[in-house]
């Protein structure tokens, strides 16, 4: 989806609104219930220009009088992505939680209300340590396993023209505002273009989610249970390209919190979850095309990072972004991106 203007979405920033397009459809989309007494919304601002995100607090109420409080958010969302989404619900609601329970579309707008999940998002859950990753890396790895091997027709597929296009404009990005890191990025950016171009076939593509990181997961240590969100991107592309962007983004979320040594077993027990969750062809796939996607994972952060800091004003983090980056330039040197 592409920018859009903010005063186009104020609506959904309508307490009043929202209160009663619910009790309009109260008996469809919460059956038991007979009136919304209550609705307050916040608007969060987020990195990424696409999105309109809002978290409702929503008060249901049934003929004795009894009050259910509920948590609701909202985004935009394209229409293909929004028919996924519904597809994925109807085939796991029976199972605990892995995805929303879709509530209402707005199709003009693109913008979805769907139940939050129990729980806080995986990237700021508060007592990180190693026993926490180790625990629940491999729940994780379960979810994407599951999502990758579901089978859910869809023909929104992530072109070669499309991921190609991606890369050359984060590459764009670094040339632009960061030089030093041009010259590998680039060399690593025709690599990934060469083996995209040299691999890609409707037979090695899965539905993936296509930002799957820790800020798109939410924890819930009562089961325990993961649940997913953020479907923007939902469409068919390697499966591959979902592990290797987890697994990179997990280094900007650990920091330097743990040794290397214990990030790398992290690392490595996330892939091995994975693989014993799907069959052994795709086990094999998934091996030769890892580093490709972990490369261009490390090219989406440095472009991201790269831009950040033009507006960043605060010294620490300012600190702290040159050092990540710094970090994911010397994996990507380091990275074995042998064309087979």
């Amino acid at each position: 989806m592409s920018p859009y203007l903010v005063r186009d979405y104020k609506i959904f920033l309508n307490n009043r609104y929202i209160q009663n397009l619910v009790n309009r459809h109260i008996k469809r989309i919460f059956p038991g219930f007979i009136k919304c007494t209550q609705v307050t919304s916040k608007h969060y601002k987020v990195l990424a220009a696409t999105s309109f995100l809002v978290r409702y607090e929503i008060t249901l109420e049934t003929k004795t009088g009894y009050q259910h409080h509920l948590e609701v958010r909202g985004n935009r969302l394209n229409r293909r992505s929004y028919k996924i989404l519904q597809r994925l619900w109807q085939t796991h609601k029976f199972k605990k939680y892995y995805y929303p329970r879709p509530i209402y579309y707005f199709p003009k707008k693109q913008f979805v209300l769907y139940e939050n999940f129990s729980g806080q998002v995986y990237r700021s859950w508060p007592d990180k340590n190693f026993n926490f990753y180790n625990k629940t890396l491999p729940l994780i790895a379960l979810r994407l396993a599951d999502l990758h091997t579901t089978k859910i027709a869809s023909d929104k597929i992530i072109t070669l023209n499309e991921k190609i296009h991606w890369i050359d404009d984060k590459l764009r990005k670094i040339k632009r505002h960061n030089f030093a890191y041009y010259e590998v990025s680039q060399q690593a950016a025709e690599k990934i273009k060469k083996f995209l171009k040299l691999h890609y076939a409707k037979s090695h593509l899965s539905l993936c989610h296509n930002d799957f990181q820790a800020s798109n997961i939410i924890y819930n240590p009562h089961g325990p249970e993961i649940g997913i969100i953020d479907f923007e991107l939902l469409g068919f592309f390697f499966p591959a390209a979902d592990l290797a962007n987890f697994n990179i983004q997990l280094l900007t979320v650990i920091k330097d919190s743990l040794p290397p040594k214990k990030i790398i077993h992290l690392q490595k027990k996330f892939i091995r979850s994975y693989k014993n969750n799907v069959g052994r062809q795709r086990t094999r796939q998934l091996e030769n095309a890892l580093p490709y996607f972990e490369a261009k994972s490390i090219l989406d952060i440095l472009a991201l990072y790269t831009v950040q800091i033009l507006g960043e004003t605060e010294k620490t983090h300012v600190r702290y972004l040159k050092k990540a980056m710094a970090q994911l330039y010397g994996r990507l040197k380091n990275l074995n991106l042998t064309l087979t």
